[in-house]
């Protein structure tokens, strides 16, 4: 790219991120309230002679943590709530008391492993060796998570070979950015799904052959990425995409494969049966705690998955019909939303950034084969059934026939491949990056007035 390099799309990302951590209210990103305790639970869980109670899941923390995230919940689902500049410095005032703790109900997060949080419950860790104020330690994790994504996804640009445009772009949209500036496990795992990418494009295209530490480095982002979410272990599959005569031998590539395959599943598989074991339908969880909670009535993950494996071609349709009415509000969610529920920016925002989307995909010029589009489409449709079956473990009642919560910022591990489907050199007229560098900026302006007009004027 003349001009305009990476870096720049990094450094307007970085400005406009840091903006975003302190002009979002507290706890107003998705489950952001979950994300802050269990950061904070990691390094610093404390039981002494005090057992769990019974029916709750989450963890025993400084009671003060509670109270000041519940301070703000009163913005979180309604549209007309709005704090002041003296609220919001009269709230984070509150000072973090280690000595009186409760129990604190996080069930959506309390299971997440550490590895989703690596650097922000170091952070939570030391926060709360100094005795810092819960609002300085929540503006901390929001850094170091913004830090997290950015320092990844510079390392995943600097190796990615050719043109970067298309996945600057996708990376530094407004919705993309609002949400890795808040407090979040998906920071970690959204950028490694970049950076394998970014890997195995890198291997494909080296001179010489693959080296065995650059194998078990490719093996150690799909782990993390599939122990984190195992909806994206299908990524691994990115693996056939890399030609055999960068190996040492046909026996080489394969068995290279299925010990990296064989290593994530175990692991994962673990990791989910204890998972498993420790969840709580919202029937069986303490009544007078689980409104709070995001898990939905009659839900129950081993009942669905029976109902999936038995009725898997009426299953199969229900994911068809719901991921199909979920098209145009997954455009609005991975461009131009901001906190919980619905909040976007302008409609011709979003607009314009759809339309930049389709115009750098029919602008770019990666030459796939055809077995090459079919492996990324295979991959794709496996992530999206999995995800699907995941959600309806968790969000629906079973034997429902539609699949809630699917799409959104779920799908951004997948995006860099879904673009590169579709991509195809349509248009021959050059799409300069100072353009597009030029509508993320302006981009991230309409979502600062949008911020500030839902909660504070």
């Amino acid at each position: 790219m003349k001009g305009i390099s990476y870096k720049h799309f990094l450094g307007a990302s970085l400005l406009f991120g840091l903006i975003y951590v302190f002009i979002v209210p507290p706890f107003q990103a998705p489950d952001e309230d979950s994300h802050y305790f269990r950061c904070y639970e990691i390094f610093n869980s404390f039981q002494g002679d005090k057992q769990d109670p019974e029916n709750r899941l989450g963890g025993y923390l400084p009671a003060s943590l509670f109270k000041y995230s519940d301070q703000f919940r009163f913005m979180r689902f309604n549209y007309d709530g709005k704090i002041t500049k003296e609220q919001l410095s009269t709230f984070n005032e509150k000072k973090l008391d280690k000595v009186n703790r409760n129990f604190t109900d996080f069930s959506n997060t309390a299971m997440y492993f550490p590895t989703a949080y690596p650097l922000q419950s170091i952070i939570a860790a030391i926060g709360a060796s100094l005795n810092l104020r819960p609002s300085s330690i929540l503006y901390l994790l929001r850094i170091t998570t913004l830090l997290t994504w950015l320092i990844i996804l510079y390392y995943a640009y600097k190796i990615f070979p050719g043109d970067k445009l298309l996945f600057l772009f996708i990376s530094s949209l407004p919705a993309i950015l609002v949400l890795h500036s808040s407090v979040t496990a998906d920071a970690i795992t959204n950028a490694l799904a970049f950076l394998l990418f970014s890997y195995i494009l890198c291997l494909k295209n080296q001179e010489g052959n693959i080296s065995n530490f650059q194998i078990f480095k490719l093996g150690l982002i799909v782990l993390v990425l599939s122990i984190n979410k195992i909806v994206y272990f299908p990524l691994i599959l990115l693996w056939f995409f890399l030609p055999f005569g960068k190996f040492d031998s046909s026996i080489k590539y394969y068995s290279s494969f299925i010990i990296i395959s064989l290593v994530c599943i175990f692991l994962t598989s673990i990791w989910a049966l204890k998972v498993n074991k420790a969840y709580i339908t919202y029937e069986d969880y303490a009544v007078e705690y689980r409104h709070d909670q995001q898990i939905k009535p009659k839900g129950d993950p081993n009942k669905q998955l029976e109902y999936v494996l038995s009725h898997s071609i009426q299953f199969t349709g229900n994911v068809i019909k719901s991921y199909l009415s979920v098209v145009p509000a997954t455009a609005a969610h991975l461009t131009g939303k901001f906190g919980w529920e619905k909040n976007y920016i302008p409609t011709w925002m979003i607009a314009l950034l759809c339309l930049c989307m389709i115009a750098l995909i029919m602008n770019a010029d990666f030459s796939l084969k055809i077995k090459e589009r079919l492996l990324f489409i295979f991959i794709i449709l496996s992530s999206l059934y999995l995800m699907a079956i995941m959600m309806y473990g968790l969000y629906s009642a079973v034997g429902n026939d539609y699949i809630f919560n699917l799409g959104g910022r779920y799908l951004f591990p997948l995006l860099p491949i879904i673009v590169i489907v579709f991509s195809r050199k349509f248009v021959k007229h050059e799409i300069k990056p100072s353009w597009i560098l030029s509508i993320i900026c302006i981009s991230h302006i309409t979502m600062i007035i949008s911020i500030l007009s839902r909660y504070y004027f």
